[in-house]
């Protein structure tokens, strides 16, 4: 249908061009805000992004990095023999037994805002003990009482994706051993109908609503949500966001809010009579169909990815492992279709870093994390990454620059996995105010993937020790190429590690005393992290 393939042209009107999100490489994106008096330029996108550097024996020459930057009520009879309350919500008590659609939260009351205690698994039975007059269901969850949505509770069993049990997905366990994973999923079987429920569930906005500082950004992201549903292609979202707002809205909200609903391509938006009066939809497909199937596709894959997560793991271990898979199954790709969407990355395994972002956001927040978007500036273009919360614990992780399509194979950068707010400042360009949530601080080094493996140097002493037990474990893997990582506390023990050991004096001082069967033919930095990265060669 042509309707989804419009863009909104207005004669009377000039256009904004706000940029958005780039590829963090050559690609550009945008977002189109049209005014009625000005032309205004935001931030200019540049064509590279996250510059490494090979560091030779003497001399060190520079390369740019070219991708690290349903809703169906069960109809049971309702026996009502008594009424529970608080002060924001009644409860009509039933029983019924019931079954998840899709991998959903429980939580500690009936509606997004209260705390996620655990969730069911796609297909999990769900014994209903009561409806909220909020319309949520009331269940019994583990000897708990707990609230589901009702957009993701269903009458009869559902088909799903893989075959999975509740403990698969439980997110509550506090174990804090580390492994580590390489991980291959094969999607089994698609869901045959799309049902639409909470948009912010589907989409894993509940959080970031939470952080939300004016219930009217929450007004205006429902009708655009409520518009995407339906797939109109225009949305009226008058007297909520001002026009001093809406460059910033446009540019800060607009490209992240439709994770699962990945078969949108753009967002524009239009001022007038001092507000943004239109949202505008561009859509990746020409049927509603279509779409469905995406979103279909979407789900499926990343119900069997977090099928693979298990009661044992840690936060910190189940939140490796998705970056891990999403890090080896996708690579970056400027040019590819819904390359910005979590489609292009969990599906077609192609994306930009919008969709390295939104992919591994919509990977935590399907099994059960919560996380929000953090959006600035990475080397010189625009750049979009995600903090999580792991054990009560908020960190950053920047799933884009964690994949270095420079590296031989098989390689993930852990700089830029469990990284503190500051660290994210030191290394990247800007960090963005995000203006209409508050966003959590990340303060602390406690998954600090150099710090856990003991490679982390806080001293120039202690750094032969450190590399030598760092290069022994990669040897131990035997593959064709590994690498040693390792991080110095500060530029003063960098400058010094750097000076002591370059590429011919680590084979020699280092390689030597470890292993004869590889060679270190190169070692990578990235500037301002202090990190480096020894390249070893199997001979």
């Amino acid at each position: 249908m042509n309707k989804f393939k419009r863009l909104l042209s207005l004669v009377t009107a000039m256009v904004l061009t706000v940029t958005m999100l780039s590829g963090c490489a050559s690609e550009v994106a945008e977002e189109v805000l049209t005014t009625g008096d000005a032309l205004v330029t935001d931030v200019p996108e540049e064509t590279t992004e996250a510059t490494t550097t090979t560091e030779a024996t003497t001399t060190e020459a520079t390369t740019t990095e070219a991708t690290t930057e349903a809703t169906t009520e069960a109809t049971t009879a309702v026996v009502t023999t008594a009424s529970t309350s608080s002060s924001d919500y009644t409860v009509d008590e039933m029983s019924a037994t019931m079954y998840a659609t899709y991998s959903v939260n429980v939580r500690s009351g009936p509606s997004v805002d209260y705390d996620r205690i655990g969730g069911y698994a796609q297909g999990a039975e769900v014994t209903v003990t009561g409806r909220a007059s909020t319309g949520w269901y009331q269940v019994s969850y583990k000897g708990e009482t707990g609230y589901v949505s009702a957009s993701y509770l269903f009458s009869e069993p559902v088909a799903t994706t893989a075959t999975t049990t509740e403990d698969s997905v439980d997110l509550d366990d506090d174990s804090s051993s580390s492994t580590t994973t390489t991980a291959t999923t094969t999607t089994t079987t698609t869901t045959s109908k799309v049902s639409y429920g909470d948009w912010a569930e589907d989409n894993g906005w509940e959080t970031i609503l939470s952080y939300m500082k004016e219930d009217r950004f929450v007004t205006v992201i429902d009708l655009i949500m409520e518009g995407i549903q339906n797939y109109e292609s225009v949305i009226y979202v008058s007297g909520y966001i001002t026009e001093d707002e809406a460059s910033d809205f446009a540019n800060l909200i607009l490209p992240m809010l439709t994770v699962e609903y990945c078969y949108v391509e753009s967002l524009g938006a239009t001022t007038n009579g001092g507000y943004m009066n239109k949202v505008t939809v561009t859509y990746n497909v020409d049927t509603e169909s279509q779409g469905n199937n995406m979103v279909s596709k979407l789900r499926s894959t990343a119900n069997s990815v977090i099928s693979n997560l298990s009661s044992s793991m840690s936060d910190y271990e189940k939140a490796k492992y998705l970056t891990e898979w999403l890090v080896y199954n996708c690579s970056y790709d400027g040019d590819a279709t819904a390359n910005n969407t979590a489609y292009g990355s969990i599906v077609n395994g192609k994306a930009n870093c919008q969709g390295y972002a939104k992919g591994l956001f919509y990977l935590l927040a399907k099994a059960g994390f919560d996380v929000v978007f953090c959006e600035g500036v990475g080397d010189s273009a625009k750049h979009l990454w995600v903090k999580v919360k792991l054990d009560g614990t908020w960190t950053n992780i920047d799933p884009t620059w964690c994949d270095d399509s420079t590296m031989p194979s098989n390689y993930i950068d852990y700089t830029f996995f469990c990284a503190t707010d500051d660290y994210m400042k030191q290394t990247h360009a800007d960090v963005y105010n995000m203006k209409f949530y508050s966003v959590p601080s990340a303060t602390s080094t406690k998954y600090d993937w150099f710090i856990l493996n003991d490679c982390y140097i806080s001293s120039a002493s202690e750094a032969e020790s450190i590399l030598k037990a760092a290069t022994k474990t990669a040897v131990s893997e035997g593959s064709s190429y590994v690498y040693v990582l390792v991080k110095c506390s500060s530029s003063s023990v960098y400058d010094s590690v750097k000076s002591s050991y370059g590429k011919s004096s680590y084979n020699s001082k280092i390689l030597a005393n470890v292993s004869s069967k590889y060679t270190c033919t190169a070692v990578k930095i990235r500037s301002n992290s202090n990190v480096r990265v020894y390249v070893l060669e199997k001979n």
